[in-house]
């Protein structure tokens, strides 16, 4: 039987909301089990802290100042963050 956990290691994770709440909490135990972690929201300056909690526990994780409300923006950041990592295998 596969472990759920254990397959997460490597994984590409898209975590909007990632700044604050349940959706930095989400992000920070997916860094523990060794995702590579993108946060979206709209303050900056709490997604670069997050961000760097994040690298503590994972590498090649990535803080985006994005409205999701913006769709044509938000498909902008989702094609190039496909670009960069060739795969989103989770998005919360």
């Amino acid at each position: 039987m596969t472990n759920y956990f254990s397959d997460i290691k490597g994984k590409v994770v898209i975590v909007t909301g990632g700044s604050k709440g349940i959706g930095k909490e989400i992000a920070v135990e997916y860094s523990k089990l060794g995702a590579r972690v993108i946060i979206i929201g709209r303050n900056i300056d709490d997604l670069t802290k997050v961000k760097k909690e994040l690298d503590e526990h994972s590498e090649e994780n990535l803080a985006v100042q994005l409205d999701i409300n913006d769709v044509a923006a938000l498909k902008i950041k989702i094609e190039e963050i496909y670009e960069k990592y060739k795969s989103i295998d989770i998005s919360k």
